[in-house]
């Protein structure tokens, strides 16, 4: 079965219709982006999951808010950026990063992380943009690969069948006027759990 995460999750009916997919990724502690939520918010939100196992995604946090996170159970923490040097001294990581990277990379093959989202990056050096990269296979480390970065109900099939990625992380062809919506939401699913 293909891995889906929805990412950028703000409010709780977005919320209600990503606890379908298998993880639902909330951005906190990352200004820079307009999917940027409070930690009070990303705890509500995460309560309300039955189903989705919560990420909480953060570029280049403080070590004192990483210190924060540790506490937080049932959370899965994807590190952007300069943090993801932090993460064998973490529990429960997922690390975001683009092909360049992933390519050529020296991370910890020790620490087991619950995935690797290789994604496009913007031009401030983040992922998110919406943007796709020209897709093709993607080496297998030991974690599920997820593919970002462009992704729709159009292309997900192929981006699937190019990089033979187990799953993807999908957030901004979700969105109608800046914000999640539920129905592009379910659509997605849906059309991914049909392949």
């Amino acid at each position: 079965m293909t891995l889906i995460k929805i990412c950028g999750l703000s409010d709780l009916k977005a919320t209600q219709a990503a606890d379908e997919a298998d993880f639902a990724g909330f951005i906190v502690g990352s200004p820079h982006s307009h999917r940027n939520i409070s930690l009070d918010n990303f705890l509500r939100l995460r309560d309300e999951l039955t189903h989705a196992q919560p990420v909480l995604v953060t570029v280049n946090p403080s070590i004192k808010f990483l210190h924060k996170l540790q506490n937080i159970p049932n959370v899965i923490i994807q590190l952007h950026g300069q943090a993801r040097q932090f993460s064998d001294f973490m529990h429960k990581t997922a690390l975001g990063m683009d092909l360049c990277e992933f390519e050529n990379s020296e991370y910890n093959d020790k620490n087991h992380y619950s995935f690797l989202s290789i994604d496009s990056i913007n031009k401030h050096g983040y992922g998110g943009s919406g943007e796709s990269w020209t897709w093709k296979s993607l080496q297998p480390r030991g974690e599920p690969l997820l593919v970002a970065g462009g992704i729709s109900t159009a292309n997900v099939e192929y981006a699937l069948q190019q990089t033979h990625a187990q799953g993807v992380d999908v957030s901004s062809s979700l969105e109608r006027q800046g914000k999640k919506d539920p129905e592009l939401i379910q659509e997605f699913i849906a059309r991914v759990r049909a392949l």
